[in-house]
């Protein structure tokens, strides 16, 4: 499976050197990989992951130099900062051979920046989105052979508790999502940190060939069912409004013609959201197919 966010000097060349009005036009295949799944095979994470996770809760990391993110720097330049300060933390961990082990590891350490008091809300932001971003991969290649265990870190020292495991929920919610609505014919583009932090655009869905798609904004919802909302609903008013205007935000951006979707999946209580890989599609992906393409028939109706 990829999972791949566009490359950082490649994105943060565009966001500077363009103006804002054309940042995503026309752009969106380009700056945006597609989630594809080779088969249904998961994997597992390594006991010496781990336990190299656990070792780094307990060090000491140097703080960010916070002039760097002063003012209102767009979330690029916050994103390049914390990887750059990543980067020198895991030349300690150069062993670890296999991605999703190197990432769990990395989760740890960004936990670590979340500490600094002075950290403005555009950094918070952005650390949130670097954390989860990590653990919706390494949920999509463990499926639910792991999350346990990643829960646990969550009583290590130099990790928040409540931080991780709500990054860990929303994380669980957004790969249930993924894996399902991969198994139909939409085409699901993860969103890059600008879109996410800005817009509150979790992933995309497009059909192909078409022009039309969706700018999802997924949510957990514990002892429900998973569905979809295509407007306002009587207690998700402000989550639908987020993801309302990110997406005509994003519409007037990128020339394309983009449905808000409001997405709550199901969390039992007390339990993990069940992440072992699907064999067929769920009725609520293939309905929400349905819409986009109904949404794909009534745009050649009205060019033809």
């Amino acid at each position: 499976m990829t999972f791949y966010d566009f490359p950082l000097r490649v994105l943060f060349r565009q966001f500077l050197l363009s103006p804002p009005e054309a940042q995503l036009i026309d752009e969106f295949h380009r700056l945006h990989s597609r989630l594809v799944f080779a088969d249904r095979s998961q994997v597992f994470l390594s006991r010496e992951a781990f336990q190299v996770a656990r070792q780094a809760s307990r060090r000491s990391l140097d703080p960010p130099d916070l002039t760097l993110l002063q003012g209102n720097r767009p979330p690029e330049v916050h994103k390049t900062v914390y990887t750059l300060l990543l980067e020198k933390e895991m030349r300690s961990y150069r062993h670890l051979r296999h991605a999703s082990d190197r990432m769990l590891v990395e989760v740890v350490i960004l936990h670590h920046f979340l500490k600094v008091e002075t950290l403005n809300q555009r950094s918070l932001s952005v650390l949130g989105w670097m954390i989860q971003d990590r653990l919706t991969h390494i949920l999509l290649q463990t499926g639910s052979r792991s999350i346990r265990k990643i829960r646990e870190l969550s009583s290590e020292p130099g990790i928040d508790r409540q931080a991780w495991e709500t990054r860990l929920a929303g994380a669980a919610a957004e790969a249930k999502a993924m894996q399902e609505l991969a198994l139909t014919r939409l085409h699901v583009y993860p969103a890059t940190i600008f879109e996410d932090t800005s817009l509150k655009i979790d992933f995309f869905l497009a059909l192909e060939g078409s022009s039309v798609g969706a700018c999802v904004s997924v949510k957990t919802h514990v002892n429900g069912h998973t569905k979809f909302m295509l407007g306002s609903v009587p207690g998700y008013e402000e989550w639908w409004t987020s993801i309302h205007d990110g997406s005509s935000k994003f519409e007037g951006m990128s020339r394309r013609t983009w449905r808000p979707i409001l997405l709550t999946v199901n969390k039992p209580q007390g339990e993990d959201v069940d992440l072992t890989m699907p064999v067929h599609p769920a009725h609520w992906a293939l309905d929400l197919q349905a819409v986009l393409e109904e949404d794909r028939s009534q745009l050649l109706t009205r060019t033809a």
